[in-house]
């Protein structure tokens, strides 16, 4: 029978003994004294039925490890008593209100039996308070008391009664205890069995990895109730790979991840629920470690401070390439980066080219699963003296202000919310903070499913290349590896080569570096009055030609990847009409030059633009003229108005793009520093009525629209 609560007293010693415990682990109001006082019981509820059960010392015993209970009235605590069999260590307590909407948030605390105070041994997580709670403790045999009450103890309901059941069973973990670095236990090959049977859990192994070898890490496990996560260690704790399976409550988890250590020794493997605060001691894993040779012999290169010399010399910039520095390396585990350091010398003004291919596979069938799992990728990093470091966590931004791209051109083109231009998150052996100048990536268009896809064709080669201006630096360092970080090719290698010159273009810089070339070419524009270069404009009409005057001709090179040259000449009749000549010359090769004549900033004439060649010719033309087969060139009395006014001339590669996309291919973007362009302005004509020019009232100088 339940009795019905009257004032009784209550041992208010051993409540003081245990209200500090109570109120970190259960919140404000943990211990009560005046539950029995009527004035707690709200009107009409009189007959407010409780338990006997008030504290430790009156503690029911479980019967069957369930019991039924009222929290009522408010601050009301239920405890009981149970036991802990020898040889089990997995403690499950289950707590429900018979209906789940409640003022009162049930929750519990398991104290041992004995101590002063009694330890606190298990508690829900708080985030669950308020559930049907289901949780897995691990705990040791011996006697145990638990209390139910509100969390809060603050509310209360006499009407929905609380189930509490209290279950133990042995772990089913044959290699514990081995819960922390000190406790762990030698991994015995192939595999071993273990379980995360409770909150909390976790699992530790000692792996010996011989030096030059990569480590493969597998786990799998049934669908279970918590999310099974794998790390490893090294011997200074620092956690170097992580992998979850955050969906291990409805899939399966099989995790097969290489990781590459760089040196052998001693590591440490951890099994555990992602956040420790899930458990199943009714699903076993299988834990697998197995090494691999390291096709690698540059490891550890993990980070500029290990950087890999591409040559034991500075590579210096002379009027011709370098030999080709090449290396080769490997994409050995997700989160690989290889970092290589280039020692420069007499760079002034330099040129540096840099090209990564993943060496092929045997058999279109492997080309294609290496094409789905690794895209190579290169990324060149200059340091930026003005943003000292201590720590790669420093150098997320560097120290350029910006308002937009365009301050940022040196260092990728990336301005931050903060106003600050983005960093390469390392830090240098200089103790400077390193900046990306560009990040390219083998890219499979029209799409990756299409290089996937099995067919006779040989899949396309893995590879990327750019070429890059060297600004006076007399060290520059290159990261290879795959793209996002998350593939890897243990078994097979990349070759990495790397070569620098001098720029053979006398003009350069004229014009705003950009790591990704914007469709508006504008964008690389220098500002008014910097960068370009000045073409004076024969006056033909006199007898100064081009063809006679060898000094009026501009020559140059595209030599780095996004090169564009600007050049400038004025008006050359200011406020009246007269015609003119563009003449050009261009070098064959590989580059698909494409020469345009802008009016201010929109484009006007433009020359060859329309087909992109693996190997185009020579070409030697002219825009404008003064045959009837020539086009209307002319300068206008109106452009302006009167004043000096500035025609703009650009040189670029073709730059194709993907069909129905604004992306550059990177395999049609073409740049040279041995194929060059020649160009001469002249005045022709000092009127516009020229065949074909007319003057047209709506348009000047023109050919009249029909």
């Amino acid at each position: 029978m339940i009795p019905t609560r009257t004032a009784s007293s209550r041992s208010a010693g051993l409540c003081g003994l245990i209200v500090a415990l109570l109120a970190v682990s259960l919140g404000a109001g943990a211990c009560k004294g005046e539950d029995d006082d009527p004035a707690k019981i709200e009107p009409g509820q009189a007959d407010c039925t409780t338990d006997s059960s008030e504290d430790p010392t009156t503690a029911a015993a479980l019967a069957a490890g369930t019991a039924t209970g009222f929290i009522c009235p408010v601050e009301d605590e239920d405890w009981y008593t149970f036991t802990v069999p020898a040889n089990d260590h997995i403690l499950n307590v289950q707590l429900s209100l018979s209906e789940p909407i409640s003022a009162v948030q049930p929750t519990y605390a398991v104290f041992e039996k004995t101590g002063d105070p009694p330890k606190l041994v298990a508690q829900p997580p708080a985030a669950e308070v308020g559930t049907a709670l289901s949780i897995d403790h691990c705990v040791a045999p011996g006697d145990y008391v638990v209390v139910v009450r509100d969390d809060g103890s603050d509310a209360q309901d006499y009407r929905h009664p609380y189930t509490v059941t209290i279950n133990s069973q042995p772990d089913p973990d044959p290699e514990e205890p081995n819960d922390d670095k000190a406790s762990a236990i030698t991994f015995q090959a192939p595999s071993m069995t273990g379980a995360i049977a409770c909150r909390g859990d976790q699992d530790w192994y000692r792996v010996t990895v011989p030096q030059g070898n990569i480590v493969q890490l597998k786990l799998t496990s049934a669908i279970a109730t918590y999310e099974p996560t794998l790390r490893l260690y090294n011997g200074a704790d620092e956690l170097i790979a992580m992998e979850s399976n955050l969906s291990g409550s409805v899939r399966e988890t099989a995790i097969d991840r290489y990781v590459v250590v760089g040196t052998g020794g001693d590591y440490w493997v951890q099994v555990s629920d992602d956040d420790g605060e899930n458990a199943d001691p009714n699903v076993t894993y299988q834990l697998g470690v197995s090494f691999i040779p390291d096709v690698d012999p540059n490891e550890p290169n993990n980070h500029p401070d290990e950087a890999t010399p591409v040559s034991a010399q500075p590579l210096v910039c002379g009027g011709s390439w370098t030999g080709w520095m090449t290396l080769t390396g490997s994409i050995g585990s997700p989160g690989d980066n290889d970092w290589y350091a280039v020692p420069l010398q007499g760079c002034d003004k330099g040129v540096l080219e840099v090209e990564m291919a993943m060496n092929s596979p045997v058999g279109p069938a492997a080309q294609r699963a290496l094409n789905a799992e690794v895209q190579a990728s290169i990324s060149v990093v200059r340091a930026h003296t003005d943003s000292p470091c201590q720590d790669d966590s420093e150098c997320a931004t560097l120290n350029i202000a910006c308002e937009g791209p365009r301050q940022c051109n040196r260092y990728f083109g990336s301005c931050l919310p903060e106003g600050l231009c983005a960093g390469a998150v390392v830090c240098l052996p200089t103790g400077t903070c390193g900046g990306t100048v560009v990040q390219r990536r083998w890219r499979c268009e029209p799409s990756l499913a299409e290089c996937q896809a099995s067919s006779n064709a040989a899949p396309p080669p893995n590879m990327v290349r750019t070429a890059i201006p060297i600004l006076g630096e007399d060290l520059m360092y290159v990261r290879a590896s795959d793209f996002q970080s998350d593939g890897a090719a243990p078994d097979v290698t990349y070759t990495l080569r790397v070569r620098v010159r001098s720029e053979p273009d006398p003009n350069e810089p004229d014009n705003i570096y950009l790591n990704e070339l914007s469709q508006d070419i504008n964008e690389s524009r220098p500002g008014a009055g910097r960068g370009f270069r000045a073409l004076n404009v024969l006056d033909c009409t006199t007898g100064s030609c081009c063809d006679s005057s060898p000094a009026g001709w501009l020559h140059g090179t595209l030599s780095t990847e996004n090169d564009l040259d600007w050049l400038t000449y004025l008006h050359p009749c200011p406020g009246e009409d007269c015609t003119l000549r563009v003449r050009y010359e261009t070098d064959p090769g590989a580059v698909d030059f494409v020469i345009t004549v802008h009016q201010g900033d929109p484009e006007w004439f433009t020359a060859f633009d329309t087909e992109e060649l693996d190997n185009q010719p020579a070409h030697d033309g002219a825009l404008g003229g003064t045959t009837a087969a020539d086009s209307c060139f002319y300068a206008y009395h109106g452009h302006g108005d009167g004043e000096a006014f500035r025609y703009y001339i650009s040189v670029r590669d073709i730059n194709g793009l993907f069909p129905n996309t604004t992306t550059v291919d990177p395999l049609t973007h073409d740049w040279s520093s041995e194929q060059g362009w020649r160009l001469c302005v002249e005045k022709v004509s000092n009127i516009c009525l020229e065949p074909p020019c007319q003057i047209d009232p709506e348009r000047g100088c023109d050919v009249p629209q029909n």
